[in-house]
């Protein structure tokens, strides 16, 4: 057993203040980031860890390979995400979703895939949304989408983010 799974198998109380909570949250990613750190040195198989991870109803695969492989966007962890669950795909959307907050313009390299790959629209409209999320101030480039994906898009939008959406409304289309 590795010296640090203490936390996992006894975790600091949290009933009592948000300092303990923090420690463990803290313990917690030191322990995924060396575990991440393991998986890569060794070469091991991402595709599948992937698949077993899609089994399960919540996993932060994606979100914890964002964080931990490299910090930026690497084709080969975004397909076996991508492949790993037919519906969905929630473990892809959580990576490009970690990065996108991080900084990085995952919409264009989601953009060069789908050239030369075709992605799902399902997924291809959480990608949108993640890019309206993330474009500030500017024009989402859902604008730009397809007509089947623009109405699958304004079908499943959001009510939290109708800021983000003022620019639809001088759109004559809609």
């Amino acid at each position: 057993m590795q010296e640090n799974d203490g936390v996992l198998l006894n975790p600091v109380e949290t009933c009592d203040n948000n300092a303990r909570h923090d420690d463990n949250e803290k313990q917690v990613q030191a322990i995924i980031a060396d575990e991440v750190t393991h998986f890569k040195k060794h070469n091991l198989s991402v595709a599948k860890l992937a698949a077993i991870c899609s089994k399960e109803k919540w996993t932060t695969l994606g979100r914890s390979f964002a964080r931990y492989w490299s910090g930026v966007f690497d084709e080969e962890v975004f397909y076996d995400l991508y492949n790993a669950q037919s519906l969905n795909r929630t473990m892809a959307i959580d990576y490009c979703r970690e990065l996108a907050y991080s900084g990085e313009n995952v919409y264009l390299y989601i953009m060069e895939i789908h050239k030369k790959k075709k992605l799902d629209d399902e997924f291809l409209v959480g990608i949108y949304r993640l890019e309206a999320e993330c474009s500030g101030e500017d024009i989402p480039q859902i604008d730009k989408a397809p007509e089947h994906i623009k109405k699958m898009f304004w079908q499943q939008a959001d009510y939290y983010m109708t800021s983000k959406y003022i620019w639809a409304l001088g759109d004559k289309r809609f």
